[in-house]
């Protein structure tokens, strides 16, 4: 179980979409930077499961992302189409930008956190 305040590494994903969705190194010549997670068609997902939000009310949440044509990702809960709890617009660009949303609805306990390309530009996540 993770902690919804702690980092989510959605490179380490319980499941994901058959198509659209991909692990990388973020740089393959120095693998120990770490991995991305890519989507790249409209509704490619992830999902990452057991995410704790505990009972105080969380008002926001922060997405390292980019996207070299400018793209929407949508947070959603539990299943690929379960609901929406936030949704980031992602500018267009080729360095990793932090965008923080607001939370469009208070969660409390334990969720499956779904990660979703909302249009079709694609958008790499660290």
């Amino acid at each position: 179980m993770t902690n919804a305040t702690n980092r989510i590494e959605f490179e380490r994903y319980s499941n994901k979409s058959e198509t659209g969705s991909s692990i990388e190194f973020l740089d393959s010549l120095n693998t120990f930077n770490g991995w991305k997670t890519i989507l790249s068609i409209k509704n490619a997902w992830v999902k990452y499961n057991s995410v704790d939000f505990g009972k105080e009310k969380l008002k926001s949440l922060q997405v390292s992302a980019f996207s070299e044509k400018g793209s929407t990702l949508q947070i959603r809960l539990d299943k690929i189409d379960g609901p929406v709890i936030a949704e980031l617009k992602v500018p267009k660009g080729t360095n990793w930008n932090t965008g923080e949303v607001k939370l469009l609805k208070h969660q409390t306990g334990i969720h499956n956190i779904i990660v979703m390309l909302k249009d079709k530009n694609s958008i790499d996540i660290e």
